[in-house]
Order: structure tokens, then sequence, then C-alpha cells
């Protein structure tokens, strides 16, 4: 399904941070978020998130930072 976003602030660092959509044995995509290699071909642990979990941390981020909904 693809990337969703990319953010990398680490000078001369090849790893980036990345939210991808994914989806296992044609279930419903879920939101993956985890650093990555810049050639993929290592990553680190990371949190996968189902639609509402992925909303509800949304909300939880929006009121640290003061987003209002």
């Amino acid at each position: 399904f693809g990337t969703l976003g990319t953010r990398t602030d680490y000078t001369g660092t090849v790893w980036t941070k990345e939210l991808n959509s994914v989806s296992w044995n044609g279930k419903e995509p879920k939101a993956d978020i985890r650093e990555w290699a810049n050639d993929h071909t290592l990553m680190s642990k990371g949190i996968t998130l189902n639609a509402d979990e992925l909303v509800n941390l949304m909300a939880v981020m929006g009121n640290i930072v003061g987003v209002k909904e």
C-alpha cells in the first residue's frame, strides 16, 4: 500500500522514520510506524495501529500540541 509519509531529522543517518499502510493476508490495512534503512533492507521495532487506534492516537497527540478537533 505504500509509504504515507517520512520524517528524517538525523543528520548524516541512513535511517528514516516512516508511516506506511500495510495489509497482511488480505485483511484491512493498518498504519505501521517504524524506522527503515534508506534501502529498506533493515527496520527497527515499530508500532502497528488499526484505523480506530490511529484516530485515537491522533486525537491524543492533537491535545498534547494544542490542536482542536
